[in-house]
């Protein structure tokens, strides 16, 4: 039988001559945060501005989910701008 509890889809476009990748992974299982944030920060290693820019993150969620989020962020030394809407699920 196979396991269907992820998939990932991602997409890149350019706004404005600027290069924005989406990436959404989907899963059925608790999202790992650290182990996200971690891969997102390994793909931008090339990325020298990002200390300069940083990256938008954005959490749409429980209030447990954005703040594991914001927890997870305030590690990588201001790096990842977050925003978010709560909802209740």
């Amino acid at each position: 039988m196979e396991d269907d509890r992820g998939s990932d889809y991602s997409h890149t476009l350019s706004f404005d001559g600027q290069e924005v990748q989406f990436h959404h992974p989907v899963s059925r299982t608790r999202l790992n945060v650290k182990e996200l944030f971690n891969e997102v920060v390994k793909e931008q290693s090339h990325n020298f501005a990002v200390n300069i820019t940083g990256i938008g993150t954005w959490v749409s969620g429980p209030m447990g989910l954005i703040h594991a989020v914001e927890t997870e962020a305030s590690n990588f030394a201001g790096i990842f701008d977050v925003h978010y809407e709560e909802f209740e699920m």
